[in-house]
């Protein structure tokens, strides 16, 4: 999805950005992963995957030995 779609960007945080190859030296964008192109392996697109599994997984419930986090 293009964020220039949204109406309001101050949620959003790019996550990956692809195509990177022949990129503007100007143009920054705050993302964790940067790809020239796409992930080339298995291993790499499943690394990503996970990561960004982890970004939109729920906290989980607080323990009653450890109380909120």
């Amino acid at each position: 999805m293009r964020a220039s779609l949204l109406d309001d960007l101050t949620w959003f945080t790019p996550f990956v950005e692809i195509m990177t190859e022949e990129k503007q030296p100007w143009a920054n964008v705050p993302a964790p992963h940067s790809y020239a192109r796409f992930p080339t392996t298995a291993e790499a697109l499943a690394d990503l995957m996970a990561d960004y599994a982890k970004t939109i997984a729920p906290a989980p419930p607080p323990s009653p030995e450890t109380g909120p986090a």
